[in-house]
């Protein structure tokens, strides 16, 4: 069984198609953490962030690279705190 991110996670939209017109292939998965709004939100793994803005289809994000290839993207985060490193 695979292990969720974090404590009362639960998989909010899974990687692939999908009936969006918008963008009907989901690049990623999403989590659902049950954090509240203000609350620190923990990465994947400790990197570095490089990006970070906010949208009106994703509100508040930040993008961390981990290294090796690998880009871990954090949204819906309801403000600009944003991640911290685990």
């Amino acid at each position: 069984m695979a292990r969720l991110p974090f404590a009362r996670s639960q998989v909010t939209q899974v990687f692939g198609p999908r009936d969006f017109p918008q963008d009907p292939f989901h690049k990623g998965i999403d989590f659902g953490s049950g954090v509240s709004v203000g609350l620190a939100v923990p990465v994947a793994s400790a990197g570095i962030v490089i990006g970070s803005g906010q949208s009106a289809a994703i509100n508040f994000w930040k993008e961390v690279d981990h290294g090796g290839g690998w880009t871990t993207r954090y949204h819906m985060l309801g403000s600009s705190a944003g991640p911290v490193p685990p």
